[in-house]
């Protein structure tokens, strides 16, 4: 394998730092959560084409190897988009509440969008065709601490689907649907999908046994170090250096979420 950078920014170093045994696989998970959060960043590819930030990374490790490692850097680096998907579900919950006891009037709540980026993994196809068509453009990211939950939404009926979302997802392709139904919700949308998976290497095969269906050409792979029983190499948290890293995450975050791309 190639070695690491020498140095690392403040943000990734300090990740790297925390947990020193699995140092590549801190850096590939960090990848897709950073992705969402710059989302409106744009860098020109070698054919001249502006490319987004979207990536895909499937971690794995034995049972008991410290995967879980992957929740703490999960919540540290998406607090900012957390904290905006709570209000929003909030306020959802509100309007539908609003919408219910008007069912029967003759004047209806004003339509409303509510953004949220942060999706489950076993997410509908109709409920992520929704929030993607509510960010404004911005991508969404799932994080699947265990990838079986991704293997068991993915067997059957529409959630059969979810491998070509995936594709769409990383080429930043359009995806949607259209239905008669009012109670469908019919929409096209350029959707940015960044994923996170991690789970036993035996998991891992069951989700990605289909070779040819492209999926494996897009993910980024990482495996963990077999810590099993073992004490998990960590380092204490300096409370400096979190409000540091806290301040960094939201300066990635604002820049990200900049309407203005000439500004990133």
């Amino acid at each position: 394998l190639n070695p690491l950078p020498a140095r690392l920014p403040f943000l990734l170093d300090f990740l790297v730092r925390r947990y020193p045994r699995n140092r590549r696989c801190v850096l590939l998970a960090s990848l897709p959560v950073l992705g969402t959060l710059l989302s409106r960043l744009r860098s020109p590819y070698l054919d001249g084409t502006s490319e987004s930030p979207i990536f895909m990374t499937a971690i794995i490790g034995a049972q008991a190897s410290g995967k879980s490692f992957l929740n703490e850097m999960y919540s540290l680096l998406a607090e900012p988009m957390l904290q905006d998907d709570r209000e929003s579900m909030r306020r959802e919950q509100e309007y539908k509440e609003k919408v219910r006891r008007a069912k029967n009037s003759k004047q209806q709540p004003e339509l409303e969008t509510f953004p949220v980026r942060c999706l489950p993994a076993n997410v509908s196809n109709t409920q992520l065709l929704k929030r993607a068509d509510q960010n404004g453009g911005l991508s969404v990211l799932s994080f699947a601490p265990e990838i079986d939950t991704v293997v068991r939404s993915c067997k059957a009926g529409a959630w059969a689907q979810k491998s070509d979302i995936y594709r769409i997802g990383f080429e930043a392709g359009m995806y949607g649907q259209d239905f008669a139904s009012e109670n469908s919700y019919s929409a096209v949308v350029q959707l940015r999908y960044n994923l996170l998976f991690s789970g036993t290497d035996m998991a891992m095969k069951k989700f990605f046994q289909n070779v040819e269906n492209g999926m494996n050409s897009r993910f980024c792979f990482a495996q963990m170090a077999d810590d099993r029983g073992q004490k998990i190499q960590f380092k204490p948290h300096d409370s400096k250096k979190i409000k540091r890293v806290e301040q960094e995450v939201r300066r990635l975050y604002e820049l990200g979420s900049d309407p203005n791309p000439e500004n990133t």
